[in-house]
């Protein structure tokens, strides 16, 4: 044991990447739960502007409230997807590259959320969260050696 930290400490690109993959891995998921109330006026306020600027039409409380709960709600259903397509995915292609590829998917959903205040479109978020759930739920998956 005490060789392996010895080693570990003498090589610090490869203690770079243990944090790096620590950090970004499960770290992804509690953020993206925890992360929504600070945004949460903005993103409604996102959410009314499109409708006003698409139907001339402001939405009430309930209105707002009921999109704004299928927002949050998108991340734990793509979560749910990401969860029940990880072990055959890993099996089919390999960890490695079935990590490797994930991070593409969650840079996919970042940028659909950056993007979304530039194209109007509360729906860029709806689908960016959806898309970051299934990272997520891949990545906890895929990082439990005992499931296939």
């Amino acid at each position: 044991m005490t060789n392996a930290v010895s080693s570990l400490l003498k090589n610090p690109v490869l203690v770079a990447v243990v944090l790096l993959t620590g950090f970004g891995g499960t770290f992804q998921y509690g953020f993206h739960i925890a992360v929504l109330t600070a945004p949460s006026a903005y993103i409604k306020k996102l959410v009314n502007s499109t409708c006003v600027q698409r139907y001339d039409l402001s939405l009430e409380h309930w209105q707002l409230s009921l999109i704004w709960s299928f927002i949050v709600s998108t991340y734990c259903i793509g979560g749910l997807l990401g969860s029940l397509c990880a072990g055959r995915f890993t099996v089919t292609y390999g960890r490695k590259r079935c990590l490797m590829l994930n991070n593409v998917v969650a840079i996919c959903g970042a940028v659909l959320m950056v993007l979304s205040k530039t194209a109007n479109s509360f729906e860029m978020v709806v689908v960016g969260r959806l898309v970051y759930g299934i990272n997520s739920g891949s990545l906890l998956v895929k990082r439990n050696p005992k499931i296939p």
